[in-house]
């Protein structure tokens, strides 16, 4: 079985963590990077001009994939796992091939993409609608979504969640000096799906940096850097710091009031996950996926209400040390499938069975 890494070339987050594992796990080492086979994976996270290198190769490797008229990848006459939906797209399927898919968020929500980022993907869908492969799916949310909106009879669909990583629980505190100010924590690029206009709003609104509290922002530049930016510029109380290690976001982590994580989409979110593994509350949009990872214990808002957003702020401000700690406690033990043992054990058991009996 070979596994295909193309998206691993541009992405650093938790679909990078997901390629690297199933790599690890496979018994034969052979790797797809967009036309090119190797017998190694590429260390692409935390060597930078290799990094550098990556992205611009997965761009080509986009604009091969948009191209009209463009020619199929060539495949191995061995089963492959694709690591994203997207990368399958010039590739013909098998029913012994496996596609792992994370959200269906570019047709759902096309106004928080490139243009031609929903038109891809639906092209993709439909490919692996026809083509019938193993379909692996990173919640039950998105699993339900996927197959009521690209039904087909395939041959299995299963829900292998994501993990949360060891190492970031291992990570030591920075050498930093400790923040002089209770904060809120947001992480994640500054993206419009990820809602940081509306928490901007709902922390204003909550008045909460009247009575000493910060809201401090972790994560890469995407499509609201200019206009979020912009907004914060000049601000006292609302932070930006960027991309952070992993000691640092560890640190980040068990020194927030909360995280705050009120986003209009997601295909899983991690950081709901790292918080409470960490200590942290997450406070969490309802209504989707992040309701799912934080169960019943979770502090849940509307992210389209800024009201009922500031509200959310506001309860977990009032509570004591020893009771946020509490409840992070009673929503990691909801979590403890997310494991990363958990994950490995699932995807053992993918990667050595036959193709299950057809699904409705």
């Amino acid at each position: 079985m070979i596994v295909d890494l193309t998206m691993n070339l541009l992405n650093r987050t938790a679909v990078y963590d997901i390629g690297c594992e199933i790599a690890d796990l496979l018994p034969t080492k052979s790797y797809r990077y967009w036309r090119a086979y190797l017998p190694f994976t590429l260390p692409l996270k935390n060597a930078p001009m290799a990094s550098f290198l990556g992205k611009a190769l997965g761009r080509l490797a986009l604009s091969d994939l948009s191209a009209s008229g463009g020619s199929d990848w060539k495949r191995p006459a061995e089963p492959m796992v694709f690591v994203d939906p997207l990368f399958s797209l010039r590739t013909p399927l098998r029913p012994d091939d496996i596609v792992v898919c994370h959200d269906i968020a570019p047709i759902t929500n096309p106004e928080f993409f490139d243009p031609n980022t929903g038109g891809m993907y639906d092209r993709a869908y439909r490919q692996i609608q026809s083509g019938r492969p193993r379909l692996v799916f990173v919640s039950d949310f998105t699993r339900r979504a996927y197959l009521d909106r690209y039904p087909s009879a395939y041959p299995s669909a299963e829900v292998a969640p994501l993990f949360f990583k060891p190492r970031l629980a291992a990570s030591q505190a920075v050498s930093e000096p400790p923040r002089r100010r209770p904060y809120f924590l947001m992480v994640g690029g500054l993206e419009r799906r990820k809602n940081y206009i509306g928490a901007l709003n709902a922390f204003e609104a909550s008045q909460l940096a009247d009575e000493g509290f910060d809201l401090v922002v972790v994560g890469p530049r995407g499509n609201l850097s200019t206009d979020f930016l912009s907004r914060i510029s000049g601000s006292t109380s609302v932070t930006h710091l960027g991309y952070a290690s992993e000691p640092q976001l560890a640190a980040l982590y068990r020194g927030a009031v909360a995280l705050f994580f009120p986003s209009l989409l997601e295909g899983f979110g991690v950081p709901a996950i790292e918080a409470p593994n960490l200590g942290t509350v997450p406070i969490v949009s309802r209504h989707g996926v992040l309701e799912e990872i934080v169960g019943p214990h979770g502090v849940l808002v509307d992210p389209l209400s800024v009201t009922d957003m500031a509200r959310g702020l506001r309860t977990v401000a009032a509570m004591t040390a020893d009771d946020r700690r509490a409840l992070a406690a009673r929503i990691s033990c909801h979590q403890s499938q997310y494991s990363l043992a958990n994950f490995r054990s699932k995807w053992r058991r993918i990667l050595q069975s036959p193709p299950a009996s057809d699904i409705a």
